[in-house]
């Protein structure tokens, strides 16, 4: 009996433990590619205990329910209706600026409804969030969360662009040694003003748009799509190794994929149906394709036909998953035994992970890139538009596939492509490589940790603080007007001058929390010799001339006695030195 009572509140405990009263939110558009990752981390935090729900258009209902999540339903989204125009604009563009413009006018063409849906929805239900996670291109979410004063997370496939105002060199493409450090001066020193005109540019084309649409929904205070990546954490579904390297303020968190890294082959493998995995297994000799354009973008029926005179070879065979509007380019044409198409697969993780899938041919969304490389299947990259470009570019310069033309490229090309991949043992290795980067990064499992890292503390630990500057400190205008006003003989003492400053903040004036503040003090004196230097100067007629030891440029500043003392100490040298 005792025993008994034992046994019942170990398992009485274990439930407590593993249960909590926490509850997440996540909030998207009704796309496959953007719900994923947001399903992913559901499950996740389910799984610990979490209440989960996820928000969306009834369009992915059906879709979200077959995960047993709980769905939250806002009616009918207006932008699922224009993906077809969408699609077709998207075959004719051949640059990255028109895709982000298209794509961002259509998303902030179903803002306010999603917005005003979301809040009525949610305020009915009267849920206790405790942090809503919501997707990069659901521009809504984030207004959603600040109206009901939920903490607020963003999930993205990757990182932006632009986000550090550069340009990324393949320094490969520079044959001279000059251009390659005339490149990176470039980038280096102009950094600023690119990020600067970009962030203007965002804001003449989309922000003034966006905000007068937050505006009619009652919300007065202004953002943007540049600020508001700022002003919350950003989860980042990418991993270096793949990703290229450059500088990332502390908000940007990469997990790379959002996958469970602990599962093994064999489960993905598993979930396929019986139909999928016996047409796989029909032959283990031949080596076998997936081919999949991926859920936005149409194929033309001049790509549909090129693909197929190469997949048409006794060589290896196909799964090709096609949608119905682009399966009707093929009607009247004869299609092999060894190529099989459907519009639809039991599960895409299974079909990559299965070892007799050597190669996938794809659209190269992030998803699909990350999930084909995590479970070893090299890529064709067939990219139609957005940041796929960019993702097709990162494969190719990983050494882990190759990149075809949309526009371009030949059937020809296709099958020698295809021969190079299955014959390439390095791209097996690269790979490698980079499941390793990935596992690093944590997938699924640190994504969670995060969030629940919020729930417990929030987000303030990872929110830079420099980003609340005024914008003439963010982007380093006021150096860069210091250094002009002085002369090049004087950069020494100007470095003197701020190290002692430096120094007396931090060991007296209250350490780093009272540097901003008392560096601002520091340049006021600064420029107050300045101006004393060229009073002189011009009091002697334009001949250089050392100002007098008395002269002073008084300034106070609280908290900042020590600092005032150290520049001023400076500066009476500087004006006593007979450079001006």
């Amino acid at each position: 009996m005792n025993l008994f009572l034992i046994l019942l509140s170990l398992l009485l405990f274990d439930g407590y433990a593993t249960t909590t009263n926490n509850t997440a939110l996540f909030i998207t558009i009704p796309f496959i590619g953007h719900v994923n990752p947001l399903i992913a981390q559901a499950l996740e935090l389910r799984s610990r205990g979490w209440n989960v729900y996820i928000l969306s258009c009834s369009d992915i209902k059906n879709y979200v329910e077959e995960k047993n999540i709980e769905f939250i339903d806002i009616g009918h989204c207006a932008m699922v209706e224009k993906v077809e125009y969408l699609q077709q604009k998207i075959m004719d563009i051949k640059a990255f600026s028109n895709d982000f413009d298209l794509v961002i006018k259509w998303a902030l063409n179903d803002y306010s409804s999603m917005y005003k849906a979301s809040i009525k929805v949610l305020k009915e239900k009267q849920l206790n969030v405790t942090v809503a996670i919501t997707d990069m291109g659901t521009l809504a979410g984030t207004d959603i969360c600040y109206t009901l004063n939920i903490s607020c997370i963003i999930n993205n496939a990757d990182i932006l662009p632009f986000l550090d105002g550069s340009v990324n060199l393949n320094l490969e493409d520079f044959k001279s040694v000059i251009v390659i450090f005339s490149a990176i001066f470039f980038r280096t020193f102009f950094k600023p003003f690119i990020s600067l005109i970009f962030r203007l540019f965002l804001y003449l084309r989309y922000d003034s748009h966006w905000n007068k649409l937050r505006k009619e929904n009652g919300l007065t205070n202004p953002t943007g799509l540049f600020r508001r990546t700022f002003d919350h954490i950003v989860l980042c579904n990418v991993a270096n190794g793949l990703e290229r390297p450059r500088s990332l303020p502390p908000n940007f968190q990469l997990t790379g994929p959002m996958l469970n890294m602990k599962l093994s082959k064999d489960v993905y493998i598993n979930s396929l149906s019986e139909e999928d995995r016996n047409w796989i297994e029909l032959d283990n000799e031949t080596s076998m394709i997936y081919v999949s354009a991926g859920t936005v973008a149409s194929l033309t029926k001049e790509q549909v036909e090129k693909l197929l005179q190469s997949f048409s070879t006794v060589k290896y065979r196909v799964i090709w998953k096609l949608s119905k509007k682009d399966a009707q380019h093929l009607v009247g044409k004869t299609i092999p035994k060894s190529i099989r198409i459907v519009n639809w697969i039991s599960s895409a993780l299974g079909h990559l992970a299965h070892p007799n899938i050597k190669l996938f041919v794809s659209h190269c969304g992030i998803n699909s890139v990350y999930e084909s490389l995590w479970l070893g299947t090299p890529i064709i990259c067939l990219p139609m538009f957005g940041d796929q470009y960019s993702m097709a570019n990162q494969v190719r310069a990983a050494g882990v596939g190759e990149v075809l033309n949309k526009f371009k490229f030949t059937s020809n090309e296709l099958s020698m492509k295809i021969d190079e991949v299955l014959t390439n043992q390095t791209m097996i290795k690269n790979i490698q490589r980079l499941q390793v980067s990935m596992k690093l990064h944590g997938g699924v499992h640190r994504a969670a940790n995060i969030i629940e890292g919020v729930a417990q503390s929030g987000p303030e630990n990872f929110l830079s603080k420099t980003m609340f500057l005024p914008w003439y400190r963010q982007y380093h205008f006021d150096t860069y007007l210091l250094c002009w006003e002085i002369k090049m003989n004087n950069i020494k003492m100007m470095v003197i001058i701020m190290m002692t400053a430096l120094f007396f903040a931090g060991q007296t004036d209250g350490g780093p929390t009272t540097y901003v503040a008392c560096m601002g003090s520091c340049y006021r004196i600064l420029f107050g010799c300045i101006t004393a230097g060229r009073a002189a100067t011009a009091a002697s007629g334009g001949a250089t001339t050392a100002v007098s030891g008395g002269t002073t440029c008084p300034v106070v500043e609280a908290g900042c006695t020590a600092t005032n003392a150290a520049c001023q100490a400076a500066c009476l040298m500087f004006l006593s030195t007979p450079t001006f």
